[in-house]
């Protein structure tokens, strides 16, 4: 049951969002708590919004009738309702999207959408030298054995070339991953365990125009999501094979290699949506076993020093999360049949550093 949970926070399908005229990037006078987006959509797979990216000063994010949307000062619809189901990315020029039948770029200012990629993607990522795209190799029927994931490249002319292949078991955990200007970095799942801990998964270290990977740590449980910034990796990690999401924590790693080092540890937690900026991450947390319906955002030192909760949703998931320099944006998420329903059907919500 805990793996199907996992499985669904890391490929949910689009959540609903519908545009309500708020602008995203207005403060009135200072960073206060606000409001983004409200979803009044009757989508009857979920609410809420999904996948928020920041880039710059513009805010891009999914809706539940398959939208994508952007706001800088003025918000503005890219794509229309259709089948956006996975995550999205940016770069200078477009905007990337996953929907049933592969990778979609559109203009940041809207415009024609293009095929870029012609596989659903798991994890998408996008700069200056492409998009790439993390994606489950398609099968002839249903292989319950394996599973042959793959890190592809597409280039600004669209070359395509495939950077790594891992096979998994066919129901293990995903992998997750993450780029910074040299590299891939990508967290293989464990496949095994000892007395009811995981942990012999792997982070591996792949040059962006290719060559062979290299294993830079070792020791590793269920990944769920990665992040670098200048000189460290950065993984929400699940220990425990048995659903108790016990020894649940953040760790970091030397890009260059190292141990696996325990920033924090948040016990019985579902671990979600991770983001860091040059002094904290930010961890969306789920109290499984006594309130999987609410979620909460944690501040952890990358120290290791401090733990905060910055925020607690009543009735809702956060999804996604996308810290700037003033304020943090916050995609929240909801069961359209939820009972009791959320009191307010706020989709985005912005929180002052």
């Amino acid at each position: 049951m805990h793996r199907l949970r996992l499985q669904h926070l890391l490929w949910a399908s689009t959540i609903g969002l519908s545009a309500c005229g708020h602008d995203p990037l207005k403060n009135e006078g200072r960073c206060g708590d606000t409001t983004v987006a409200v979803d009044e959509s009757q989508a009857p797979f979920g609410r809420g919004a999904s996948h928020v990216v920041l880039d710059g000063d513009t805010l891009f994010w999914a809706a539940a009738d398959g939208s994508v949307h952007a706001s800088d000062g003025a918000e503005r619809i890219l794509v229309p309702p259709g089948w956006v189901t996975g995550p999205l990315a940016v770069d200078a020029s477009n905007v990337y999207y996953t929907s049933d039948t592969g990778v979609f770029s559109v203009p940041r200012k809207a415009g024609p959408e293009t095929l870029a990629f012609d596989t659903p993607a798991r994890g998408l990522a996008a700069d200056a030298s492409g998009i790439y795209a993390l994606y489950i190799v398609p099968t002839v029927g249903q292989d319950r054995v394996k599973t042959v994931w793959r890190v592809a490249h597409v280039d600004p002319d669209g070359l395509r070339s495939e950077l790594f292949t891992l096979v998994l078991p066919g129901r293990a955990s995903p992998p997750t991953f993450g780029i910074d200007n040299h590299d891939v970095f990508i967290a293989i799942p464990a496949s095994v365990s000892n007395q009811g801990v995981a942990t012999d998964g792997q982070v591996v270290r792949v040059p962006k125009g290719g060559g062979l990977p290299t294993t830079i740590g070792t020791g590793l449980g269920y990944p769920v999501r990665l992040t670098v910034d200048a000189t460290r990796v950065y993984i929400t990690e699940i220990p425990a094979t048995d659903g108790s999401f016990q020894g649940s924590r953040l760790i970091a790693l030397p890009k260059e290699g190292g141990n696996l080092e325990t920033i924090a540890t948040l016990d019985g937690r579902l671990l979600g949506a991770l983001s860091v900026d040059a002094e904290n991450a930010y961890v969306v947390a789920t109290d499984e076993a006594h309130n999987p319906d609410s979620s909460s955002l944690f501040r952890i030192a990358l120290d290791g020093t401090s733990q905060t909760e910055l925020a607690r949703e009543p009735l809702k998931n956060y999804s996604s999360i996308a810290v700037g320099l003033d304020a943090i944006y916050l995609g929240l998420a909801w069961r359209p049949n939820a009972s009791p329903p959320p009191v307010e059907t706020t989709s985005i919500r912005k929180l002052c550093h």
